[in-house]
């Protein structure tokens, strides 16, 4: 039998918490533009217990659709009333089945509202990713909740190929309650069985033969150094071809240091435009394969190309390069490092060129970081000036998703 008195007063702190939590203004605000880059344009946006969902104006005002379920009426019924655009849904999480929604909002995650939330919400959580499989997730609590299901959730995101990519606190006007964090994850490309994989690896040599072995790709298919033949060739064309034309729009240009040069696609392709092309790469069969590639030249083309291995923070201290070239920074676990060390190669008029991803795009499950524009000029050593152009990684791309940073000397 329940306590009349526990039942008011209960009652008494829900509509108490109600009349503050309607207050989202600031709060929606600031969670919206720390997702926005995630966003991407025909994003489905599905709201997980929305209460009044404080970034339903920002999403419908951006042209996106959202819909959101919550088993309390009054808030469904104000967001039907101000927000009719959207789709809201009187109904427990146990009982959502959607489908097709790129972006997850789990916000107030732990909230003491709802006693039986904390029952109900991983296991509908999980239902929900399997029938969406959500790129982006943001998930928020007030710092004075219990943090057991937020540590929970999170530990479970992790084991299911998601990265936590942001993870910040902030100050909402909404009572007790206004000191809040977040965290936004992305799910990478990738299978889930890869990840057992890459996290039992010891060194990028067995992540790489593991990536290529899981995806079914045969190394010997990278030794053709055609343009035509070798792998994935049109992937990063788009990328590719702006850094190229950069180059060659330069004058005074002889000789080209590529650092992680994979599959030496881009180094063959100066060499063969006329450049003498060094290459640096970490991975030990990439460099196998180059070599081999290399004897099937002719001599006097073979003899513009020298491929080692190691690290760019290894090589001595001459020669000095026209151009750099770097398709490795978000691989790195020191990207400031490996750009200075870079950089120590370059003459003083030369140029260094830089392709790392923006935030998630072309996320890859060797990807240790993932930057935007100021992540880049906080890397960038004093005395060096920049050009940043925002590229698309392949011509398919819906919008840009790949950085292109030209670096000099000022």
């Amino acid at each position: 039998m329940v306590n009349a008195t526990s039942f008011c007063w209960r009652q008494l702190k829900l509509n108490y918490a109600w009349t503050h939590l309607k207050n989202v203004e600031k709060r929606g605000r600031i969670l919206f533009n720390a997702l926005k880059p995630y966003l991407k344009q025909g994003d489905n946006i599905l709201d997980v217990n929305c209460g009044y969902s404080p970034m339903a104006e920002y999403f419908i005002k951006e042209g996106y659709s959202i819909l959101g379920f919550d088993i309390h009426p009054e808030p469904i019924q104000q967001l039907r009333q101000n927000h009719p655009k959207g789709i809201w849904t009187i109904m427990p999480d146990t009982e959502a089945n959607f489908k097709l929604n790129s972006v997850f909002l789990l916000l107030g995650v732990t909230t003491p509202l709802y006693p039986m939330y904390s029952k109900t919400f991983l296991k509908s959580l999980k239902h929900l990713v399997k029938l969406n499989k959500p790129r982006v997730i943001l998930l928020e609590s007030a710092d004075g909740a219990d943090q057991r299901l937020y540590k929970e959730t999170c530990d479970w995101l992790i084991e299911n190929c998601y990265t936590k990519r942001v993870s910040e606190r902030y100050e909402a006007k909404i009572s007790r309650a206004s000191k809040r964090h977040y965290t936004i994850w992305t799910r990478g490309w990738y299978y889930p069985y890869w990840n057992k994989l890459f996290r039992e690896a010891e060194d990028l040599d067995e992540i790489h033969e593991r990536f290529y072995k899981a995806a079914g790709i045969k190394l010997s298919s990278l030794t053709l150094y055609d343009q035509e033949k070798i792998i994935f060739p049109k992937l990063y064309k788009t990328k590719d071809q702006f850094v190229k034309d950069l180059i060659l729009s330069k004058s005074n240009i002889h000789s080209i240091l590529v650092v992680g040069f994979w599959d030496a696609r881009f180094a063959f392709y100066m060499g063969l435009k006329g450049f003498y092309v060094d290459g640096v790469e970490c991975y030990k069969r990439a460099v196998e394969v180059a070599k081999k590639a290399q004897e099937t030249l002719p001599t006097e083309i073979a003899r513009r190309f020298n491929f080692s291995y190691g690290l760019a923070e290894n090589l001595n201290e001459k020669p000095k390069y026209d151009v750099i070239v770097n398709f490795c920074l978000e691989h790195v676990k020191d990207p400031k490092l490996v750009m200075n060390e870079a950089l120590k190669h370059l003459k003083h008029d030369g140029y260094a060129y830089f392709t790392p991803p923006i935030g998630h795009g072309c996320d890859s499950p060797t990807h240790l970081h993932h930057f935007q524009e100021a992540d880049i000029l906080n890397l960038l050593p004093k005395n060096y000036a920049v050009n940043i152009y925002a590229v698309k990684f392949m011509a398919a791309s819906p919008k840009p998703n790949c950085f292109v940073v030209e670096v000099f000397h000022k």
